[in-house]
């Protein structure tokens, strides 16, 4: 099965600082979102581990967490922009997917108009 996409309008905004310890950044980015149904921890170890995600992260990867969701695994990833998350889905999820014989999660891609870094 094909993944889903929903396609993001492009943001670029910055802001100042708020007087806390933070800085705002401007950047084009977007939130990915998937929940593998039945999805466990450690098959998301094992695909972490087929994809060499730790020893070689995919550019334009910024962010990356996973836990346990009602109705499996969800995975919670932030991208530099949607094209470099397509490059990655392509050429590294996809086969890799396929390789271990698992079908292709639906994915809900979020613009993200500010990063806030805290420190």
């Amino acid at each position: 099965m094909a993944p889903a996409f929903v396609r993001p309008k492009r943001f670029h905004t910055s802001s100042l600082l708020s007087g806390l310890l933070c800085r705002w950044e401007t950047i084009v980015a977007v939130l990915v979102t998937s929940v593998v149904p039945g999805g466990t921890a450690e098959q998301d170890d094992a695909m972490v581990q087929a994809l060499e995600l730790e020893n070689s992260p995919p550019p334009g990867a910024r962010v990356r967490m996973a836990g346990p969701w009602e109705s499996g695994w969800r995975i919670v990833s932030l991208w530099e922009s949607q094209e470099a998350f397509e490059a990655f889905l392509e050429e590294r999820l996809l086969p890799a997917l396929e390789r271990a014989g698992r079908p292709a999660p639906t994915f809900e891609i979020s613009p993200i108009e500010r990063v806030r870094v805290v420190g």
